[in-house]
């Protein structure tokens, strides 16, 4: 006789060894259920497939994380699962990681990691900490429409919260390698360091 295949002995690449799971599990369940109707069959493969689908997203996460510990940039992940390293990060990826006790914010747009520093009561400034310069009206006007609807807009917090997140964003320019004297740069900066300080609904932080 011929030797069926299984999911479980299909090999690592088939990619019909979901089909092969499916029909298993018809298999058994017209077994058990001999006078199921064709409904519930089918209603039952949805229940499956579902619980499949969930558990292949945890899984996904998983590896991407691992990967990610192990030095796998975006660019490398996104081609693994055919899509673009802008697609996977939006989809598993954090704007802050954590590797081998080091934490780095995660630039996309140009596939780079900036180290964050622990701060204690010896850490030394940053040259944006001790250098601070006040936001352009245009930032600041921008800084006030990100955070529209939060304590952050009210006129007596907004130069405040303008400060501090312009001092972050050139903080980062400065781990970057990027020059906040370049209007490009400050303004990839600056929605940088606001996603840090007020992600938006849906945002990854």
């Amino acid at each position: 006789m011929p030797q069926t295949t299984s999911a479980a002995t299909c090999p690592p690449h088939d990619t019909n060894w979901l089909a092969h799971l499916v029909v298993g599990y018809l298999h058994r369940h017209g077994t058990e259920a001999p006078d199921a109707t064709a409904r519930e069959y089918i209603l039952d493969v949805l229940t499956v497939l579902n619980e499949i689908q969930h558990a292949c997203e945890q899984y996904l996460r998983n590896a991407v994380a691992g990967a990610r510990r192990e030095g796998a940039t975006w660019t490398q992940i996104g081609e693994r699962v055919n899509v673009s390293k802008q697609t996977a990060y939006s989809r598993w990826g954090s704007i802050i990681e954590h590797r081998d006790g080091q934490s780095f914010v995660v630039d996309i747009i140009r596939n780079a990691e900036i180290p964050m520093r622990r701060i204690g009561p010896d850490t030394p400034p940053t040259r944006a900490q001790a250098n601070p310069i006040p936001p352009t009206p245009d930032q600041r006007r921008i800084i006030a429409e990100h955070f529209t609807g939060t304590e952050g807009a009210d006129p007596e917090n907004i130069d405040l919260i303008a400060n501090a997140v312009v001092t972050l964003a050139r903080g980062l320019a400065d781990g970057g390698g990027g020059n906040w004297d370049n209007p490009t740069d400050a303004n990839h900066y600056l929605q940088l360091a606001l996603t840090i300080a007020h992600p938006k609904t849906g945002a990854k932080t």
